[in-house]
């Protein structure tokens, strides 16, 4: 259950806070720190100058270690400054193990071929269909398989239809009959469980005696 601040409880925070050690308040009030520590910068609650003094740790600077004025920084003027030796730095034109060439096709998580291009994966449907029709695509226009085979990149396959079609085209109205059954089924469940909650809480209470 939520822990709920109440005037008379802030007050006592107020009172314990100034001094007391934070196990000891959540002991109190039967709570976690994090609580205490929210409820205390939320209704503006501090600790005492003494409190903070004793418990609390004052970083000191240290004075010997920084740099004074006048003193020099040993890199000055060393440009190129190699720390680690020549062998555990990339040499020009290296490319890392996972580097892949342009044209490179790989299989995305949603089973879309993508290729590599202007040194960017994006899914290949879309490139030969700009590619046919001498178009660049806008993010919100989709390219859809029309036997819905997404391995089929034969143009011919391949239409171009705004987000509203696309949602309707995916409605549920447009699966196979066994999973409309299912789904209508769920629908009707649902309905039946939130008709039941309705009536149970719209009863009247029955009276103590």
């Amino acid at each position: 259950m939520r822990f709920r601040w109440t005037p008379e409880k802030i007050d006592k925070l107020r009172e314990l806070y100034v001094a007391t050690d934070i196990d000891e308040i959540c002991q109190y009030f039967g709570t976690k720190r994090h609580v205490i520590y929210c409820a205390a910068q939320r209704y503006n609650i501090a600790r005492s100058e003494e409190f903070k003094k004793a418990h609390c740790y004052n970083v000191q600077p240290n004075i010997p270690t920084q740099f004074k004025k006048g003193m020099t920084s040993w890199n000055k003027g060393k440009k190129g400054i190699q720390i680690g030796g020549k062998e555990t730095q990339f040499s020009k034109g290296h490319k890392p193990h996972n580097w892949k060439p342009e044209g490179t096709e790989r299989i995305s998580k949603d089973g879309y071929i993508e290729i590599k291009h202007n040194g960017k994966y994006r899914a290949k449907h879309r490139i030969i269909y700009e590619e046919h029709h001498g178009i660049k695509l806008d993010p919100y226009e989709v390219v859809i398989f029309l036997d819905r085979n997404p391995r089929n990149l034969d143009i011919s396959n391949l239409k171009l239809i705004s987000r509203q079609e696309h949602m309707q085209r995916n409605h549920w109205v447009h699966l196979p009959e066994e999973l409309q059954e299912v789904i209508h089924l769920k629908k009707n469940i649902t309905r039946i469980i939130t008709e039941h909650g309705k009536r149970q809480n719209s009863r009247p209470e029955t009276p103590s005696i």
